[in-house]
């Protein structure tokens, strides 16, 4: 569903749930869908890109990330490939306490990748910068672009029904002459029970970074949701 259909949806739920459709309009709604799935996404980050490679170049150690049109920025890289094979990710501190003249290294066939500093999740570094044309595979997660109205939500967001769910709650629960306590908590719970499935997606077992200082295995998301959720709280 678009942006549009989905925000044509929550309207017809607030006819159903209140009986008029005067204390709330499509702009707030479509502000709101965007502010739920992207937060949604940064917080679990749920949404990732699997399929995103480029070729390196003989001697070249830096890489930029290549973003696609629904991708805003990265956040997490979560694995990195070179002809196919598993990298490690490192740091240029561990590189320097491994060998102090490690910038020095000729070619050869990449082991690690980094980040130096002000790359983070913008570009990556190979040691050892490679010594043929390969091809450089890249997952991350990503925090997706806003959406317009033409535009439809990345799985698992793409049916509209999270999004349905939970920015109805957001409506219902909104000072004012339609606001629903009950109701809202009722579609909040709906939203919630969406939660598990999306959090499957965060298992990163063996490693992923986001930062400079992020190059040990990451733990496992313990289901812990932002502050800023829909609450039914004044």
């Amino acid at each position: 569903m678009t942006l549009t259909e989905i925000s044509a949806s929550i309207y017809a739920s607030l006819l159903r749930e209140a009986g008029t459709q005067e204390f709330w309009n499509t702009t707030d709604i479509k502000t709101d869908i965007n502010f739920l799935y992207r937060d949604t996404a940064k917080s679990l980050e749920c949404l990732t890109k699997r399929d995103v490679s480029t070729n390196t170049v003989i001697s070249t150690a830096r890489y930029v990330i290549p973003i696609l049109g629904t991708v805003d920025s990265v956040l997490r890289l979560l694995n990195v490939t070179y002809d196919s094979e598993d990298i490690d990710f490192t740091s240029t501190d561990r590189l320097a306490a491994f060998d102090e003249n490690w910038r020095s290294a000729g070619d050869g066939t990449p082991e690690v990748c980094f980040f130096e500093r002000g790359d983070e999740n913008v570009a990556i570094s190979l040691y050892q910068p490679p010594a043929a044309v390969k091809v450089l595979g890249i997952e991350f997660s990503y925090l997706p672009v806003v959406l317009t109205d033409e535009l439809t939500p990345a799985y698992p967001f793409a049916d509209g029904t999270i999004l349905h769910d939970g920015v109805l709650s957001m409506q219902l629960a909104k000072p004012g002459g339609g606001r629903d306590l009950d109701r809202a908590d009722f579609w909040f719970n709906q939203f919630m029970s969406h939660m598990g499935g999306l959090t499957k997606h965060k298992g990163y077992d063996s490693h992923g970074f986001k930062s400079i200082e992020e190059s040990v295995p990451l733990r496992r998301f313990g289901g812990r949701l932002p502050s800023n959720y829909p609450s039914n709280q004044d």
